[in-house]
């Protein structure tokens, strides 16, 4: 059963980082928006995706308006967060 949540996974769709992610994501049933941004075009690099993660890398997960970074840190939140996933 999906759940129905206000979580947004800004990534790469190559990077071992971000598909970590989107495994717990998966694994936990947790719906998710997945604003995609283009490596080859250093859309990481740009302000608005600087705003939300001043080190410009990538994956950055927002939950209820919480920005998260670091990959090891996002799957830590989520597992606390949503530990009956």
């Amino acid at each position: 059963m999906e759940r129905k949540l206000s979580v947004e996974l800004y990534q790469f769709g190559d990077s071992p980082c971000c598909m970590k992610i989107r495994l717990v994501l998966a694994e936990k049933g947790i719906s998710w928006q997945e604003p995609f941004l283009k490596s080859w075009e250093f859309e990481h690099f740009q302000p608005d995706y600087l705003e939300l993660n001043p080190h410009g890398i990538v994956p950055t997960l927002i939950h209820d308006g919480q920005t998260i970074i670091q990959s090891n840190v996002i799957a830590e939140y989520l597992d606390d967060r949503f530990r009956d996933g």
